[in-house]
């Protein structure tokens, strides 16, 4: 929405033309008559491919999508401030093709897993980079708790209304200029400038959140024998969660002169359990001016304060959840306590602050030359507390645990582009470098055993331990890049990167990543039929890097105390002077067109990507003295996969619009290689089952399966089947915008993913202590003496000591969420509230979000690792 005006234009028969970089030009024909006014509305529709858009994100510099021989996945301005997003992470949840997000717990501001294109490593993480104005951010912050699905993402400090808009690069023939940390894909986010006269924007939000039911229907008897069982024994300490959210920005200037963005953002947010809740502050100011004519400097930075209340909610042993969950037969079972006690007793607090800034040089000096050079820091200091208060039930002498982390990383990038045109052949040259130095310092602190009530400190604990670890890490390196232009529809682009890391060993030397990508628009030639519309066909390759860790390739120490106490040292790692990043090559082609007179879009691609060198801890000759595995470059790993978007415009006249996308991601994983090692087991007591052996996903669920699960006999099983991988191999997202007049504006959005399974924690325990709703007539059947009426499946399933395994409750994980329904009310403009009043513009949304779930998944939640 916006207005414009042409100040004497002489009087005749006039074309004007409206043009919005993403959106389709509109032509009108206009009769301006001598001394009076003529108004000209138009209203633009979005551009379906915007191959003349600018992406950032995995090139040199600026480059338009025509240009570009990868896939880049955007989310712009125009969806975010249509679907009123309440988290950076929120942005990113169905709509990616090929992006899946993982929630770590239910809980406010805990951080979820993010695989694009699912898994390429075994042990160096698979999460994305993620930049926000070209500075690089901490990755995941764990809370180093034996609970550690404790975890906070760095898009939590990010105030969502800043956001104009998102890239997303996928897999190593795109991230190839990001290096030896690039193979999981880099996710960029860009924030608000500001432009013209002073624009104040105020936001308020106030929303609640409550539980569905928890876990299986209970069936006839249940609660004769458990009347408080109604949802999974947690309806008495559920409760409806309230929270509210408050923006204040103002941006404007002039992009010759000065021009700024500035914000504020208070969040309370409280969990559906009591005590869990999150609270945050987030600032951000964006300054840019012009010195000169030639060079812009741009300055941004953010900083966010974030304090969470939190409890053990995963599948822990001890976790407050699960305890409650098993009913009367929890740890508490036998004496006067309940579970309630734990709500106060076993309490984890963090406070975050999280600075991030940057300055960005633009130099134009000429036409055909331009350059940037960045400076930017990103600072997370984190305190986290793990309190079981005196005279607690589980440990009544009480425990404390204290963790102080201090990530800073600093980032320096250049490069270099100069332009230059031989008649309709054009070249671009490209070089820059990049170096980041990563410092991370952590100290950890546990002590028990109090004296007495009160809060308690450290000193206080009878028996204390302490332990600091210091690690920085530095990487380095340059590239260069060619692209031909042929004719504006023909693109060739050739680049290297040249990679050195202080984690690599001291043999290695450096490390060289190619990339090469072919872009042809080729409904710019004249052959083209017209009922394809605009068309791109692309292909690219290239090679990114995943580093090892910071003291993989050395050997290493550790003390010990001997004789007597007197301090010694014993090996704990051999090191390899060999060691390097494991590497990721990849293919990738598809095509963009519109068909129907630009009324579908249809986006297509299909890569193949091979890690090989893949790092892995290897386990050693136990006759070298060396107990701990050693990390080599022995692994192989095999992706491939489809993604497929599309957009439709179904229905368009005046007043009435409807629009639907669908976005569909099939990926494949296989581990080729492990060296001398064919399986190695991941799980834990809690997790069984779980596997990375060769020949399977990444990872994937092992474990005996019934053989007849119909028959009234005890259950037959052989061996450790492959169950299934534990990561989607298909993720479908769908959404739909209905435009009714000029004011009301409905959206929806569904995710769905599949293909994965889950160990069912809860009701694995719950079945061991005979508490499960699922199993209730099974065990009572069994209580009564008819157990021999049981098939073998209910009986591997439900009793215990009747064939059941750790494995009989991984479950399947599909799901259907609606993830967004809302109705948005834009006052128009020339009314009260929408322009001519006090108020300015404004809008009124209501909504929901995971209003609904459709699942087979016998677990609590399937969106959630720890259930």
């Amino acid at each position: 929405t916006g207005r414009y005006a042409i100040n004497n234009a002489p009087a005749g028969t006039h074309d004007v033309v409206a043009e919005r970089l993403g959106y389709r030009a509109e032509t009108r024909e206009v009769v301006v008559e001598e001394g009076q006014t003529t108004v000209v509305d138009f209203e633009l529709a979005s551009a379906a491919l915007g191959l003349d858009a600018i992406v950032v994100t995995g090139t040199a510099g600026q480059a338009r999508r025509r240009e570009v021989g990868n896939t880049i996945s955007s989310v712009g301005s125009a969806q975010l401030e249509v679907e009123n997003i309440r988290s950076a992470q929120d942005a990113l949840v169905a709509t990616v093709p090929g992006l899946s997000i993982m929630e770590t717990s239910g809980s406010p501001g805990m951080g979820g897993e993010i695989r694009v294109r699912g898994m390429s490593s075994l042990s160096q993480g698979n999460e994305p980079l993620i930049y926000v104005d070209g500075v690089r951010m901490q990755g995941m912050v764990h809370s180093q708790h034996s609970s550690d699905e404790i975890s906070l993402s760095p898009l939590n400090s990010i105030n969502p209304r800043d956001i104009d808009r998102i890239e997303v690069i996928k897999g190593a023939a795109a991230t190839t200029l990001y290096g030896s940390e690039a193979a999981n894909g880099v996710i960029q986010i860009f924030t608000k400038r500001g432009a013209g006269a002073a624009q104040w924007e105020l936001g308020v939000g106030q929303s609640f959140a409550w539980s569905p039911p928890l876990g299986p229907e209970p069936p006839a008897g249940w609660f004769e024998v458990y009347p408080d069982g109604k949802n999974l024994f947690m309806d008495q300490y559920l409760r409806t969660a309230s929270n509210q959210a408050y923006n204040l920005s103002v941006r404007g200037g002039s992009p010759d002169d000065v021009s700024y963005y500035v914000s504020a953002r208070w969040t309370d947010d409280e969990a559906i359990i009591p005590v869990l809740g999150s609270k945050q502050i987030a600032l951000r100011g964006n300054l840019s001016f012009r010195p000169r004519e030639w060079l812009t400097v741009d300055f941004n930075t953010q900083f966010s304060n974030i304090n969470l209340d939190q409890m053990d909610v995963t599948s822990s042993p001890w976790s407050v959840t699960l305890n409650i969950m098993r009913g009367p037969r929890n740890y508490f079972a036998g004496s006067e306590e309940t579970p309630w006690v734990m709500f106060d007793q076993l309490l984890f607090r963090s406070q975050t602050d999280h600075l991030t800034t940057g300055f960005t040089f633009r130099a134009t000096p000429t036409p055909a030359l331009s350059g940037t050079l960045s400076f930017g820091q990103d600072w997370v200091d984190r305190d986290f507390e793990a309190d079981q208060l005196f005279l607690n039930p589980l440990n009544p002498e009480g425990r404390r645990q204290v963790n102080r982390s201090t990530f800073t990383n600093r980032t320096v990038d250049m490069a270099m582009t100069y332009v230059r045109e031989f008649g309709s052949v054009s070249t671009s040259t490209s070089a820059g470098a990049q170096a980041i130095d990563r410092l991370a310092r952590t100290s950890v602190a546990n002590a028990r055993f109090f004296g007495g009530p009160g809060r308690p400190t450290i000193s206080s604990g009878a028996q204390r331990d302490i332990s600091e670890d210091r690690l920085r890490e530095v990487v380095a390196g340059f590239f260069v890049q060619e692209m031909l232009g042929f004719g504006d529809r023909l693109f060739v682009t050739a680049g290297l990167r040249v990679d050195g890391h202080s984690a690599f060993g001291d043999a290695l030397g450096l490390q060289l990543y190619p990339k090469l990508s072919v872009s042809y628009v080729v409904s710019d030639e004249a052959f083209w039929p017209d009922f394809f519309g605009e068309t791109k066909l692309r292909m690219a390759y290239g090679q990114a890097g995943q580093a090892p860790g910071a003291f993989d390739a050395v050997r290493v120490w550790e003390p010990v105390a001997v004789k007597g106490g007197q301090p010694g040292v014993t090996p704990a790692n051999e090191g390899s002077p060999d060691l390097g990043p494991e590497r990721t090559e990849e293919i990738e082609g598809g095509f963009e067109t519109q068909l129907f007179n630009e009324r579908l879009l249809l986006d297509v691609t299909y890569y193949r990507a091979r890690t090989v060198d893949a790092l892995f801890d290897s386990p050693l000759d136990p006759t070298m003295a060396v107990t701990s595995r050693q990390v080599l470059n022995v692994g192989e790993i095999f992706n491939h996969g489809l993604e497929v978007e599309a957009n439709a415009r179904l229905y368009e006249r005046p007043g009435l619009s409807w629009s639907v996308g669908a976005g569909l991601a099939f990926t494949s994983n296989e581990v080729v290689d492990l060296g001398d090692t064919e399986s190695v087991f991941i799980g834990r007591s809690l997790k069984p089952g779980q596997f990375i052996k060769t020949g399977y996903p990444l990872p994937s669920y092992f474990g005996p399966r019934v053989k007849n699960p119909d028959e009234l006999a005890a259950p037959i099983t052989e061996g450790d089947e492959f169950i299934g991988p534990m990561w989607p191999t298909r993720i479908v997202n769908l959404s739909t915008q209905l435009q009714l007049g000029p004011s009301l504006t409905l959206t929806g959005r569904v995710e769905h993913q599949g293909g994965h399974y889950q160990a069912v924690n809860t009701a694995w325990n719950g079945v061991i202590r005979g508490v499960w709703p699922g199993c209730f007539t099974q065990q009572q059947e069994r209580n009564a003496g008819r157990g021999d009426q049981l098939t073998a499946k209910e009986r591997w399933m439900c009793i215990p000591g009747g064939g059941f395994e750790a494995t009989s409750w991984v479950s399947p994980l599909d799901y259907w969420k609606l993830r967004q329904l809302q109705l948005i009310y834009r006052p128009s403009p020339d009314s009260f509230l929408g322009g001519e009043g006090p108020f300015g513009r404004m809008s009124f949304t209501v909504g929901a979000r995971n209003l609904f779930t459709i699942t087979d998944y016998v677990g609590v939640d399937p969106d959630a690792l720890s259930f």
